[in-house]
């Protein structure tokens, strides 16, 4: 596993929402949805299609599941995961989504 940058906000965030290390490394491996989200930051995902593929469930077995809600943002300039976060997909959480 290659080393995650994870700024203080993002490290705490993901202990207070039970996300381990290696599921956010799957996300940044395996992402295929990119978003801005304002302030030179980009948010990753997973489509639910991408992760119903042979392949790639092959690949990250179980974590698939676990994927499909997750949402990670990206700092553009440094490549530190400024926030992790589960997609619930209401509209509270609509920036981090495609419009």
């Amino acid at each position: 596993m290659p080393d995650l940058h994870l700024t203080r906000h993002a490290n705490i965030r993901a202990s207070q929402r039970g996300i381990p290390y290696d599921l956010l490394d799957a996300m940044i491996t395996h992402a295929d949805i990119e978003i801005h989200a304002g302030n030179g930051c980009t948010t990753l995902r997973c489509s639910r299609d991408w992760l119903r593929g042979r392949e790639l469930r092959a690949s990250i077995g179980p974590k698939a599941d676990r994927l499909a809600s997750l949402a990670v943002v990206v700092a553009d300039d440094s490549g530190a995961i400024v926030t992790v976060l589960h997609d619930h997909c209401r509209s509270s959480g609509r920036r981090y989504r495609r419009p």
